[in-house]
């Protein structure tokens, strides 16, 4: 029997993934309709659960596309914030209440990319989640670097990865999109790397001290931007997350829902993108949160709320430094030594509150 032509098979495996992200998105509406009139609190529960499961699928079926090589079709014309973005990515994944929002820098991804850097999140977050202790929680944070670039935290506390492994999962990362048999057992990193292809975003894995992996993406100058003065809600608690990007935004119901799980709420305007500069910048921003109502069923909406206000980071120097890279590897020095930094701080204060105790 003649091996089928592979350009056919990915074709087939295409159209198959599309079908059944066009049944999802007729499920997903059609559970939305459910939720809206539901008023028993229990049948609500089970509504959100099952809309959980179809997100995740969905997931899965972009990411059977993305494989296939096809481009994805819902790309927008406008801006999603670098928090909405990770927070859509937390929807799509079974562990997403053990996902930790540290600082995270007031910037915009553009339009064309801000699904491809969800979907990438998605797959780092879960792989963090999976490769960790149940109990103990992914941290998440983003960062502004001096060349106007977006540089994503993602850490987890598992037992992490021999360095070899590294190397080889690294320089598979940085060669671009290679479908082989480790692509079949590593999925999600076979997807990450041809998304990140697409947009030039920079993946790395690396060991975490004193035990854990960390992901870093950098997300490159012509995908990010500025965002309008408008609410910032930043949080360093994890916040219930939001469902698909559409037209610049996460949509779905309020974040939080009585039994925990992610719902999909209104999206916000879209914001247009704006005039590109050269090295953009944070802008802080504040307003308090607005009441969300309540449910069908009369429980309250809880709307995530904006627990700080970001300070506008030192202006970019006017000429940056010559190799990127080197500053990109500066940046994670300087955040490690950050963290060893704050945490060497703080086994000194135990050993000596403990002495006091004993003396």
């Amino acid at each position: 029997m003649e091996a089928p032509d592979a350009g056919a098979l990915a074709g087939v495996c295409s159209n198959v993934a599309l079908r059944d992200l066009n049944l999802l998105d007729q499920l997903l509406a059609q559970l939305e309709t459910m939720e809206a009139g539901e008023e028993n609190s229990d049948r609500l529960a089970e509504l959100y659960r099952l809309d959980h499961l179809a997100t995740r699928l969905r997931r899965n079926a972009e990411n059977l596309r993305v494989l296939a090589g096809r481009d994805a079709d819902d790309t927008t014309a406008g801006i999603s914030s670098v928090l909405d973005v990770m927070r859509a990515a937390m929807s799509s994944i079974d562990h997403y209440s053990r996902i930790t929002i540290g600082r995270v820098v007031s910037l915009g991804v553009v339009g064309f990319a801000a699904e491809d850097v969800s979907r990438i999140l998605a797959e780092l977050f879960d792989n963090a989640a999976n490769q960790s202790s149940p109990s103990s929680p992914v941290s998440v944070s983003a960062h502004l670097t001096e060349q106007g670039s977006v540089l994503i935290r993602i850490e987890d506390e598992g037992i992490g990865m021999p360095p070899d492994r590294l190397a080889v999962l690294n320089e598979r990362l940085a060669a671009g999109p290679v479908l082989d048999d480790d692509s079949v057992r590593h999925m999600g990193l076979a997807v990450v790397g041809r998304l990140a292809d697409r947009h030039e975003i920079t993946v790395k894995l690396d060991r975490r001290t004193p035990h854990g992996t960390v992901a870093t993406v950098l997300l490159p100058v012509p995908v990010v931007s500025e965002l309008a003065e408008k609410q910032w809600s930043g949080s360093q608690t994890v916040v219930l997350p939001q469902a698909r990007i559409t037209n610049g935004a996460p949509v779905g119901g309020p974040v939080a829902t009585p039994s925990g799980l992610p719902r999909r709420r209104p999206a916000p305007s879209v914001e247009p993108e704006p005039e590109r500069k050269p090295s953009p910048r944070p802008r802080s921003a504040f307003q308090p949160p607005a009441d969300g109502g309540t449910t069908a069923s009369g429980l309250p909406r809880r709307v995530s709320r904006s627990i700080r206000t970001l300070p506008d980071e030192p202006a970019p120097p006017t000429t940056p430094p010559a190799d990127a890279a080197d500053g990109h590897e500066a940046l994670l020095a300087d955040l490690d030594a950050f963290t060893d930094g704050e945490r060497a701080a703080l086994d000194d204060r135990h050993e000596r509150e403990t002495g006091g105790n004993t003396q």
